[in-house]
């Protein structure tokens, strides 16, 4: 099972940022990631239960997760695979009665550092951010993937006061309605 840890962080600075990745990382690319959200009809409305259907340059691919974060930091159970037809599994969740209650979309550079992901993204609507993830397998090496992205955020020097812990979709939902400060 994967357990991601992922940390984001506001970013004022958008240039010294990529720069300072770009020497201490390997420049992947930009990126463009098109996410629809969808819930189950048998949850709370005001709760993000359900799955996330990615649109990019690769295969669409699905994801669930089991989410928990502790200090600005998600540890997430997650779940992921790739589908050849978006629209068909789209139509066969609705089929099922689930329900697409937000899309959103990031695009920006990523880097690689290590076992680490590293995105550099603007959020539509949102604003832009640093986004520090690891992958593991073990539940055991969960606390030292948590320290290995804390201390890789301080060493590009980001400020652990711009570290958001609300999740893309809260943020989303809360600039569409004109309650996001900044």
């Amino acid at each position: 099972m994967a357990h991601e840890v992922e940390m984001k962080v506001w970013v004022t600075d958008w240039d010294g940022l990529s720069e300072a990745l770009r020497k201490r990382c390997s420049y992947e690319g930009t990126t463009r990631k098109e996410d629809r959200y969808f819930r189950r009809p048998d949850k709370d409305p005001k709760r993000h239960y359900g799955f996330r259907v990615r649109l990019d340059e690769g295969p669409p691919t699905v994801t669930y997760k089991i989410r928990s974060t502790e200090d600005g930091v998600e540890r997430n159970v997650e779940n992921e695979f790739h589908i050849d037809d978006a629209e068909a599994f789209i139509g066969m969740a609705d089929r099922l009665g689930c329900t697409e209650y937000m899309s959103k979309v990031k695009y920006g550079e990523e880097y690689t550092c290590g076992e680490m992901t590293i995105g550099l993204y603007h959020l539509s609507e949102v604003g832009d951010f640093l986004e520090v993830e690891t992958i593991v397998t073990d539940e055991g090496a969960v606390p030292a993937a948590v320290d290995a992205v804390r201390a890789f955020v301080r060493e590009v020097g980001m400020e652990s006061a711009r570290v958001e812990s609300r999740p893309y979709g809260e943020l989303v939902r809360l600039a569409r309605e004109g309650k996001l400060g900044s």
